[in-house]
């Protein structure tokens, strides 16, 4: 009915409206230094796979050919999962965003010389030269379709608190042929790229009990 379908734009509105308090927020802790990271060694394989599974349902309704790799299938590295769960969440979103219905998008994890390196790519309208050196800039919006132009932003700085890094890839689309974007994040095994600090143990919550 028309009320349940004007229910769910509001509800849909209302957590549009709350993920982006919160990634402002998060952006202003983390440009001024101040975001504290928990970190804790897991698998990122399978915490990315949730990730990548949540949008199944959105790649099936637009035909789009949507596959997860892995070169391993358990690769543990330390890592602060809610916020590489932004990071990952933002890349898909873009990547859906701007790939037409039947085209392409793909995860793909690899271990290499204890390094993670893990790509999303996608054969949507692609990134103009005009932009890629801009892409991660604080507020920057490529051709005013970039959303709230914080979040790429704020998944570099993420990344960072990681002591990886995160780089881009892109050629346009033109009239004929699909662009490509691949957006890659490079992460390191191991505990020694971090400080004693970073590995301050906090609890996690799922483990408090009430």
């Amino acid at each position: 009915t028309q009320a349940n379908k004007f229910a769910v734009s509001i509800k849909n509105n209302t957590e549009r409206l709350y993920r982006l308090v919160n990634e402002l927020l998060d952006f202003r802790k983390a440009d001024s230094g101040n975001l504290r990271l928990y970190f804790f060694e897991e698998d990122i394989v399978s915490s990315l796979k949730e990730i990548f599974d949540n949008f199944q349902t959105l790649a099936e309704a637009k035909n789009i050919q949507y596959t997860f790799k892995t070169s391993d299938p358990q690769i543990l590295v330390y890592f602060d999962k809610d916020q590489m769960e932004k990071v990952f969440f933002n890349l898909l979103s873009n990547a859906f965003k701007f790939t037409q219905n039947n085209g392409s998008i793909s995860l793909e994890i690899n271990l290499k010389k204890r390094k993670v390196n893990i790509k999303v790519t996608d054969n949507g309208k692609g990134i103009g030269a005009e932009s890629i050196d801009f892409i991660f800039k604080n507020f920057y919006q490529a051709g005013q379709s970039f959303g709230t132009g914080i979040g790429l932003a704020l998944s570099k700085s993420l990344i960072e608190l990681h002591k990886g890094n995160i780089s881009v890839k892109s050629t346009p689309a033109t009239g004929d042929q699909n662009g490509k974007t691949t957006f890659k994040v490079q992460l390191h095994l191991g505990k020694s790229h971090l400080s004693e600090s970073d590995l301050t143990i906090a609890p996690k919550i799922e483990n408090i009990v009430y």
